[in-house]
């Protein structure tokens, strides 16, 4: 079976892109495939096993016409299985997820959120907004790296990194990443979520950004809707994270750290396009 870079068949691929998706969609995707594709297939003639004349465009289109009908055939019955299998464990993951949410809002402590996978506190996590109202888009899978939520309430975008992480505190670093990001993406703002604690240097680099920071005894208490009133939710959209842009080719910056020569150790802000572009700036 071919596979792709990322070492996944494009089956794979395809199931990965559909689980994504809210299970109904799926289901719905699947019968309007199948009917669509059935009914056109009857309505459409036969292929013709001759062309209707010398002309080398009916000849051309003649002998498509039996690959063409095999192919469409092929698409009205493997890609609506493949809908119907994500319709499935997109269903019971919707299950799953309610059914800790409804866990971590009976339990006393914030405890609960450790008693579940990484995935599941992303799911979790991801649940959380959109009962507040945010449309939540997940990114590729990892317990870690990188963003784990997209998500979008009032035309605004905000980056979600979720940490799961039982025994150390969240670091600066990890909050310094997520803020790259914001300003990469030119998003509105972040939140770093977290079923742990946070260490105090992350909370002070935090404070005068867009990024909201939430441990594991508050989202305990959003989950629980207790003591919401007492912080700001969502992040300050008044405040904008400043972007910096490539000189080269005006792309987003990002801080990077040099790793060889004269200046190793040093951050400077690097093209986000890099290795296309190679424009840099000094970090004021």
């Amino acid at each position: 079976m071919a596979r792709r870079r990322s070492g996944k068949s494009l089956i794979e691929g395809l199931l990965d892109l559909f689980v994504t998706w809210p299970w109904y969609v799926s289901l719905a995707l699947a019968i309007c495939i199948f009917f669509g594709i059935d009914t056109y297939q009857q309505l459409t003639p036969e292929a013709a096993v001759r062309p209707k004349s010398s002309n080398p465009g009916d000849v051309v289109v003649a002998a498509f016409e039996p690959a063409k009908a095999m192919a469409l055939t092929l698409v009205k019955i493997f890609l609506p299985i493949l809908l119907a299998i994500a319709s499935f464990v997109s269903f019971i993951k919707s299950l799953l997820t309610q059914r800790h949410y409804h866990y971590v809002e009976q339990s006393p402590t914030s405890a609960s959120l450790n008693e579940m996978s990484w995935s599941d506190f992303e799911s979790l996590t991801g649940e959380y907004f959109k009962r507040e109202g945010y449309t939540v888009k997940p990114t590729k899978k990892g317990p870690d790296g990188g963003v784990d939520l997209r998500i979008k309430k009032d035309d605004r975008l905000y980056l979600v990194q979720c940490k799961q992480w039982k025994m150390r505190k969240v670091p600066v670093a990890v909050v310094r990443e997520l803020y790259g990001l914001i300003a990469a993406e030119n998003a509105a703002g972040g939140f770093m979520v977290t079923s742990g604690e946070l260490t105090r240097e992350a909370l002070d680099f935090a404070k005068d950004k867009p990024i909201y920071m939430i441990d594991g005894t508050t989202f305990h208490r959003f989950i629980r809707q207790r003591e919401k009133d007492a912080v700001t939710f969502p992040p300050n959209h008044v405040s904008k994270v400043t972007v910096i842009h490539c000189p080269n080719c005006n792309s987003p910056m990002v801080k990077r750290t040099a790793r060889n020569g004269a200046n190793a150790g040093r951050q400077f802000w690097g093209c986000r396009r890099f290795p296309r572009c190679y424009g840099t700036r000094d970090i004021q």
